[in-house]
């Protein structure tokens, strides 16, 4: 085992601290760099409205987006309602272990800030799921696996919910005495063009969301960081901005304490993945054959 080797092992915050105090990090990025993102929508095929897998680095997660019809809530009976759950199970680390089944802090805390994002921001307009006024609504119900943690698991997670909600479909339907029927979309003769039939998107604002985690280490901003940084790290928060650069939530897991340039610096440090949550253009319809 070479000098470095035996340092990154025994004294894991000095060897990090050695590259951080050049602008560079151990895996060769720029302090304000995040890892490569790829992404890909349409991924599950039956038994979801929509789906999407994002892989940040070597993260990976992988979610799928659901619609139930069901009663609205007491508090707001015009508006149907999203659920999130984000599962990390064994396989996407050996830091995760078996937990039979159980949450941990950090998972319910990613849970609310993902749903703060895209409800209380209004990402979601949850009124324009409503089919009938008090008695029912769709529920939309978001289903994150981690399939590989290799760290921020927050910007990985979200990202994927948007793309999933912006790839799902409400089906052609019919709502009579409080029952939805579903529409047979390839029964010929249905009077249902391919657009229609394909089903109607569900009700999003136009602006996109992203999520971006900045660490702290030694008085420098480390963004998105790796999971060898995370645990070496003074405090990390997780920034969720739309296009405007306008805060929609935060979340901030213990540590110390950090002042509101964070905030900005999550604005400044996104461009990497900029716009990888924008809603493609659909494309034209294509012209029907004349009888």
């Amino acid at each position: 085992m070479d000098t470095a080797s035996a340092l990154r092992r025994l004294d894991p915050a000095t060897y990090l601290s050695h590259f951080v105090a050049k602008g560079v990090r151990p895996d060769g990025r720029a302090l304000d760099h995040s890892r490569p993102w790829t992404h890909r929508t349409g991924t599950l095929a039956g038994g979801a409205a929509g789906s999407a897998i994002v892989q940040l680095g070597r993260t990976r997660v992988l979610c799928r987006a659901v619609l139930r019809a069901g009663q609205p809530p007491a508090s707001a009976p015009d508006s149907g309602d999203v659920d999130i759950q984000i599962v990390t199970p064994p396989l996407c680390g050996r830091h995760h272990g078996v937990r039979g089944g159980r949450k941990t802090t950090e998972g319910l805390a990613l849970e609310a800030l993902a749903k703060q994002a895209l409800v209380r921001s209004g990402f979601v307009d949850c009124s324009g799921l409503s089919l009938s006024k008090g008695r029912l609504a769709w529920q939309v119900g978001l289903e994150c696996v981690c399939l590989s943690d290799a760290g921020n698991l927050a910007d990985a997670a979200l990202g994927a919910a948007v793309l999933a909600l912006k790839d799902a479909r409400i089906p052609p339907h019919d709502v009579e005495d409080g029952v939805v029927f579903l529409r047979d979309g390839g029964a010929e003769g249905d009077g249902m063009d391919e657009e229609e039939a394909e089903g109607a998107a569900l009700p999003l604002s136009g602006a996109a969301l992203h999520a971006t985690t900045l660490g702290v280490f030694r008085g420098h901003l480390l963004n998105d960081p790796s999971l060898e940084e995370l645990p070496l790290l003074d405090a990390a928060v997780t920034v969720v901005t739309d296009d405007d650069g306008n805060v929609c939530a935060v979340h901030k897991a213990g540590g110390a304490a950090v002042g509101p340039d964070l905030l900005g610096g999550a604005s400044t440090s996104r461009g990497a993945r900029r716009g990888d949550t924008k809603p493609k253009p659909k494309p034209e319809p294509k012209p029907k054959p004349k009888a």
